[in-house]
Parts: C-alpha cells; sequence; structure tokens
C-alpha cells in the first residue's frame, strides 16, 4: 500500500500516514505540510497482529502468527494469566550440575574434545551451555513473559560474566539468573534480598568478606555493593515524582535522593558476609572456597554493630546482628518512594 509524505516547512520534518482520509485532512487543514506524494510502498500489518503484535513484543520474545492470533482470541488479561500459569523455564540444577571452580577427573579440559570430559568442562565451566539455553528458552520455551521479565531484571539487578573466572562458570552464572526467574511475578523486596545475599553479587560488587573497620590496619568498610544498591538497583541519583519525573528544589535543580554518609552507613550495615560452606555432593576442589550455589552467610565478628543512621531519618540500633541490619536496611530502601517509579521506567 502506499506511504504518503509530507514536508512541514516550519519544522523540517516529515510526516507520513497511509491513510488517504488523514492525507486528504492534512491538505486541506494544515498549509504548512507541503504533499510530496507516495514516498514508497509498505506492507500493511495483517489485521490480525495488529493488537496481539504489539503486546507480544513488549510480553515475549517475539510474536509469532499463532501466539500473535491467540493472544487476539484471549485478550491482554486472559492471556498474562495464563503466562503467571506457565511452568518456568530458566537454567535447572539438572543441567548445571557441576558445582566447582575447578576441573576434575570426570571434567577437564585436557581431555579429547569428542570424549564426555571435555564436553563437561565446556558446557559446565564455561557459559557455553547456559548462552544456548537462553536462546533455546527465548526462542521456544513458553513461559515467555516470565523470561522478558527475568531478562529486563538481569539488566537492573547486574552481576557480570566477565569479572574474573569465578563469574564466567556455567553453575554460578546459572543459580544467579535463576533467581531472577524464581521472583520474576513476585515481591521487589524478596528479589532484592536474594539478589544482595547471592554470593554472585557479593563477589561482583565487594559485599562477600566486606568488614567492619579497622582501625588498627585503617581500613573501612567496603561502599562499592552499598552504592550500586542505591544508586542503579533501586531508587537512582534523583527524588522522583510517583510519575517517574524528577522532583526538583526551588532553583529548578534535581533533589538527590541519598547523599555520601548515606552510602558510608548502608556499606556498615552490609559488613560481616562471606561465602556459605561448599557441601556440594562432588569433591571439593581448591578454589570452592568461594562457594556460589547458596546464598553468603554472617560471621558475626566482622559485623559494625554500631549504630547507622539510613534513608528518610530511619536509624538502626546498636547491637544488631548482621541478618538484622541487612534486612532492617533492604526494608528502608524498599519503602523508598522512588523505588516504584524507578524499577518501573527501567
Amino acid at each position: 500500500m502506499p506511504l504518503f509524505r509530507f514536508y512541514n516547512t516550519v519544522t523540517g520534518a516529515h510526516f507520513y500516514t497511509t491513510s488517504t482520509a488523514e492525507r486528504d485532512h492534512v491538505v486541506a487543514a494544515y498549509p504548512q505540510f507541503t504533499a510530496e506524494g507516495t514516498a514508497y510502498y509498505v506492507y500493511p500489518v495483517p489485521v490480525i497482529s495488529s493488537e496481539g503484535y504489539r503486546f507480544l513484543q513488549q510480553a515475549s520474545f517475539g510474536p509469532t502468527p499463532g501466539e500473535t492470533a491467540r493472544a487476539n482470541a484471549m485478550g491482554a488479561a486472559a492471556y498474562l494469566e495464563d503466562q503467571f500459569a506457565q511452568p518456568k523455564s530458566g537454567y535447572p540444577d539438572s543441567d548445571f550440575w557441576y558445582v566447582s571452580l575447578d576441573e576434575a577427573a570426570n571434567c577437564s579440559f585436557s581431555a579429547p574434545r569428542t570424549s564426555a570430559i571435555y564436553v563437561c568442562a565446556r558446557d559446565q565451566l564455561t557459559l557455553f551451555k547456559l548462552r544456548n539455553q537462553f536462546f533455546t528458552n527465548a526462542l521456544a520455551a513458553p513461559d515467555q513473559l516470565r523470561q522478558r521479565v527475568a531478562w529486563a531484571l538481569s539488566q537492573l539487578l547486574v552481576v557480570s560474566g566477565m569479572k574474573d573466572p569465578d563469574m564466567e562458570t556455567a553453575y554460578v552464572q546459572a543459580s544467579y539468573h535463576q533467581i531472577l526467574f524464581d521472583e520474576a511475578f513476585g515481591n521487589f523486596g524478596r528479589l532484592l534480598t536474594r539478589a544482595t545475599l547471592s554470593a554472585q553479587m557479593g563477589h561482583y560488587l565487594d559485599m562477600v568478606d566486606n568488614r567492619k573497620a579497622d582501625p588498627h590496619d585503617g581500613t573501612e568498610p567496603n561502599e562499592n555493593f552499598a552504592r550500586e544498591l542505591l544508586q542503579l538497583f533501586s531508587i537512582g541519583l534523583a527524588e522522583l515524582a510517583p510519575d517517574g519525573t524528577l522532583r526538583t528544589d526551588a532553583n529548578g535543580l534535581p533533589i538527590a535522593s541519598y547523599s555520601q554518609a548515606d552510602v558510608k552507613a548502608f556499606a556498615r550495615a552490609f559488613t560481616g558476609w562471606t561465602y556459605a560452606p561448599f557441601d556440594a555432593p562432588q569433591a571439593r576442589g581448591s578454589d570452592d572456597g568461594r562457594f556460589f550455589a547458596k546464598p553468603m552467610v554472617a560471621v558475626a565478628q566482622y559485623h559494625d554493630a554500631d549504630p547507622k543512621k539510613l534513608l528518610r531519618g530511619v536509624t538502626l540500633p546498636a547491637g544488631q546482628t548482621a541478618e538484622a541490619d541487612l534486612q532492617a536496611a533492604l526494608a528502608n530502601v524498599f519503602a523508598h518512594p522512588n523505588v516504584g517509579p524507578f524499577v518501573a521506567k527501567h
């Protein structure tokens, strides 16, 4: 069908339409638009694809004719309920069963490339199989909405596969991204807690083995995770209105949502965590003191138990455990009014 083009002599922009009625209305009512005739020809959008097609561009990894027809027939609300009920795809433990950072006799890159021993190393000690599984799920698994949400969350609550060899191991990434699948339709507070306590996040943003200040050695708690939690994972740099627009002060400048003092206080609240003990059924390798299959565990003597003043005037009292401080700190973030608009806009 023809696509008609107009030139706006006021703005210098172009306007396009395939509607002859709209073309005729612009000619009659808007003299600043110069009709340029047919710019080129385009395929019409099939009637069946209009609403369902747009909906599935957002709710899946790509509309197919069959799924578009199904979404149109069901309607958006019923289709969403059906998606909520679909079994989870993802990265199950049965696929990423080799829970170690090290090679072993049955899983080694030194074996012949056609052998099961080499295939184990390729699939379990690199991200080869995990990446393949992502595309297999995206192309074929029925829980498309959960996958799209988990994928979006992976770009919000970020861990990298490139920090060091630990993060390039299949079970390390698989168990973290499975959290995003598990919590995709749940409560953001629970998701934030599970991501915070994951050894993957602890390793990536240096919360693991983060200890209270030591005046003798001149050390302070690491601020990396605390800063990213506030800036990137939950509330952002500036106060937001419920619709996501910036709140400004009397001078028209953005209002900061947190300060450096807040970052330091949260860093202290998150001290005293380390890797869980290795308890996989296979033999422990030399690097498996860094265990990623379970949440981090608290070490009381490394936790800063002094009071901490957090966001919006909330103070954590002295004497709390690492567990209590972490839960209270995350609840403090979760209750901030920025969380809704910040996460929703993402």
